[in-house]
């Protein structure tokens, strides 16, 4: 599943290069997008149970240097304060006919999303040839 998570981000990073790259990336970003969704309902029906998550900033102690941290204004060290992220998973219940219904939806507009993403990749190889 953690797959899913990287490879959109990969190819955004690669699309940035140039402009043909980011047309793809903009024309392959739905299909993407779906199928990470369609996994991660087929993982929670697997399961029985869904996982929600969410994202808190929790303080982490760092060392800060800089002038005016030392005596008379020299450069010292004191410790600062920065958030970070912590993202907490837990178990829900699910309705196992929703998720269902819910994934023959996600598959049915995958399904459009290939056809739309294969009619813009040509656009894009047309509009920016190798």
């Amino acid at each position: 599943m953690r797959v899913f998570l990287v490879l959109p981000l990969v190819a955004l990073a690669a699309a940035c290069a140039n402009p043909r790259g980011q047309c793809l990336a903009e024309a392959t970003r739905d299909v993407h997008v779906l199928d990470h969704l369609i996994s991660e309902t087929e993982l929670a029906l697997a399961r029985g149970y869904g996982v929600e998550r969410e994202t808190t900033y929790a303080p982490r102690a760092t060392f800060c240097g800089g002038y005016g941290y030392g005596r008379y204004g020299y450069y010292g060290l004191s410790t600062c304060y920065e958030p970070y992220p912590v993202t907490r998973e837990t178990p829900v219940a699910i309705d196992p006919a929703a998720e269902r219904r819910k994934l023959a939806e996600l598959k049915a507009k995958h399904r459009e999303a290939v056809a739309r993403m294969k009619e813009d990749v040509r656009a894009c190889n047309s509009a920016y040839p190798e």
